[in-house]
């Protein structure tokens, strides 16, 4: 950091912005609505969008989250699902505050993705997801579309194994 940078750092320069994240909810129940990033010159290009449902004890828990390119989108379009603009869907389970990913859809092409990264966890007793084990990456592009949400479908481009507690995995 150079000492202009110390000196201006809390100005409200945007091009060193890269992301901005908004909430709603009310206070201690916020939850995030959607995350801007991906700026250049002060502007995003991209769109995340979070969507929640009510667990079994009917609080909101992630389900789902959409990335979108927003690169030359107006404001007014950018929550706007279109298939045309979509990078990828992530998908989630479980109780609200333990989340865990199950899988990545991305790498669209005209709406359809071509690639799948699938999130496998150490399991306790009781069924209930711990750890990160390992990743899989697959080309999914051969797929149906139900085939495509399959984890474990496809063809196994690389695997990452994961060792540690949860929250701390490690390559």
């Amino acid at each position: 950091i150079t000492d202009v940078d110390k000196e201006h750092w809390l100005d409200e320069d945007s091009s060193r912005l890269e992301k901005t994240t908004v909430f709603e909810g009310l206070k201690g129940k916020e939850k995030i609505s959607y995350v801007l990033g991906d700026y250049d010159e002060g502007e995003p290009n991209e769109i995340t969008i979070y969507e929640y449902q009510d667990d079994q004890k009917g609080e909101k828990a992630l389900r789902e989250t959409r990335t979108y390119n927003i690169d030359g989108v107006s404001k007014e379009g950018w929550l706007e699902d279109d298939k045309d603009r979509l990078k990828s869907i992530s998908v989630y389970s479980g109780e609200a505050g333990k989340e865990r990913i199950e899988y990545t859809l991305y790498d669209y092409e005209d709406g359809i993705p071509r690639s799948r990264m699938d999130y496998i966890y150490d399991e306790d007793s009781k069924g209930d997801k711990k750890n990160l084990d390992y990743t899989g990456l697959y080309d999914i592009s051969g797929l149906s579309d139900e085939e495509k949400e399959t984890k474990g479908k496809g063809v196994l481009q690389e695997e990452t194994k994961y060792s540690g507690s949860a929250a701390h995995e490690k390559i």
